[in-house]
């Protein structure tokens, strides 16, 4: 009796051994050709927002996958609330949920999900505006840092009251490029070719690092 049932269990053990095995040589993953069914191969940026979506800037058009398949947003001619621009720069999602969207030359925008559209922010969508990086700080505001034609700047938009205060910086063909917030009252500044740069947000004073970081001289604000 006992031969028998140890018999049996050597039998379902190696069927079922040899049927996963089977299993193991047959099932086959294949990985999606991606390039297949972006708008664009050439991709600047991938983000993901906090209801899982993938959102992949390209040379030529922005496009949200939503595990499934890709929708593709891009300017339309005449169409206020799509992109001003189809090439992505910078996507950035702030503590409220809201995404923000920038393109190369000119273009802001917040992404309406109600509506699957673009509200321009028309401050910064005009020809020659760039923004190249968006940050939000420890207090809830948004910074903008880019370039308007030949200044460099940052701009701070405080969420609670809408006002926007905007600091031209620097009288250069390049931009500020990148943006940390590395104290409550200081964030750092990175530019393509003039370095490394910082600025204090109390004082609204902006001094080089590397260079015994002596304040330069306090900068010109306007109102965006």
């Amino acid at each position: 009796m006992r031969f028998g049932l140890f018999f049996t269990f050597l039998v379902i053990f190696f069927t079922a051994g040899s049927f996963a095995q089977q299993i193991r040589t047959t099932v086959k993953f294949k990985q999606p050709d991606i390039r297949a069914k972006l708008s664009n191969p050439n991709v600047h940026i991938i983000f993901q927002d906090s209801q899982g979506f993938m959102w992949i800037g390209t040379d030529d058009g922005l496009n949200r996958f939503d595990g499934y398949g890709y929708k593709i947003y891009r300017n339309v001619p005449g169409d206020s609330t799509s992109l001003v621009k189809n090439r992505i720069q910078c996507i950035f999602e702030d503590s409220r949920g809201t995404l923000w969207v920038s393109t190369i030359v000119q273009g802001l925008h917040h992404y309406d999900r109600r509506s699957d559209t673009f509200k321009r922010i028309t401050e910064f969508s005009q020809q020659g505006t760039q923004i190249m990086d968006i940050l939000e700080d420890r207090t809830g505001n948004i910074w903008l840092g880019g370039i308007d034609k030949n200044q460099t700047f940052i701009a701070r938009i405080d969420q609670k009251t809408g006002q926007c205060k905007r600091h031209d910086l620097l009288s250069t063909i390049d931009h500020i490029y990148t943006m940390l917030q590395v104290s409550d009252e200081e964030l750092w500044l990175g530019t393509r070719t003039n370095g490394l740069y910082s600025w204090n947000i109390k004082t609204e004073q902006l001094a080089e690092k590397g260079r015994n970081e002596i304040a330069i001289q306090r900068y010109r604000k306007t109102a965006c």
